[in-house]
């Protein structure tokens, strides 16, 4: 991203620093998917929020596979590394259920966390 669009929209993200969750949705079906998440991830390292507990969303799915049947969650975290991921199609309705899972694991987490 050029520094005059970053610094345009740091107050923006900013704001992101105060998320408890993040959720990082990338259109998987983009054939620069890889570079674009990992063009975020360069913005997260800067404004200091990496480390922040993050899902990596990756959506449109369905523009690449021919049916859910193909969804192998083996493969989210080979896709994206060490950060928990989904692969999903909010068109097709597909891994939504995984989604919500994955947040409310994070809701517990955080509740637990802010009773101790």
């Amino acid at each position: 991203m050029p520094e005059e669009i970053m610094e345009a929209f740091m107050a923006t993200l900013e704001e992101v620093k105060e998320a408890d969750l993040i959720l990082h949705i990338i259109d998987i079906s983009d054939e620069n998917w890889m570079e674009k998440m990992e063009a975020v991830e360069k913005i997260m390292e800067k404004i200091e929020i990496k480390d922040k507990p993050t899902i990596v969303v990756l959506n449109k799915v369905d523009r690449v596979i021919p049916s859910e049947d193909f969804l192998d969650s083996s493969e989210e975290t080979m896709l994206t590394g060490d950060r928990e991921t989904v692969i999903i199609s909010v068109n097709k309705g597909w891994n939504l259920d995984r989604l919500i899972e994955k947040i409310r694991f994070y809701a517990k987490e955080l509740k637990a966390v802010s009773y101790s």
